[in-house]
């Protein structure tokens, strides 16, 4: 999908992937999940161990993480992943911990 909307819109087309490093997810689907450990050669990994809430990487930095390339990261379902993540992504945006969506009554 994110390949037709890129050659659609072109430099119009930004896309954001989110990820997480600990906490809970919650879908209308499964409801609230505990999300699974990140391996520790993962960008979540990493970004965890800074202590810092929150982050952001823009594709231009992605070169600068001190990994391997591909390297390692959870940006899809939470599964340690290798990835060329500078040609599938436009950013990254990092919540150390995840608090899960709900419905106020």
């Amino acid at each position: 999908m994110g390949s037709y909307l890129k050659e659609r819109y072109g430099e119009k087309y930004y896309l954001l992937s989110f990820t997480t490093f600990t906490g809970e997810n919650s879908s209308l689907q499964y409801g609230i999940r505990k999300v699974p450990d990140s391996s520790n050669k993962t960008l979540e990994y990493l970004w965890a161990e800074t202590g810092m809430p929150f982050a952001y990487l823009r594709k231009a930095s992605l070169d600068a993480i001190p990994f391997e390339h591909p390297f390692q990261a959870r940006l899809y379902g939470y599964a340690n992943w290798y990835a060329d993540w500078d040609k599938m992504t436009d950013g990254i945006f990092f919540i150390r911990e995840m608090k899960p969506s709900h419905i106020e009554e």
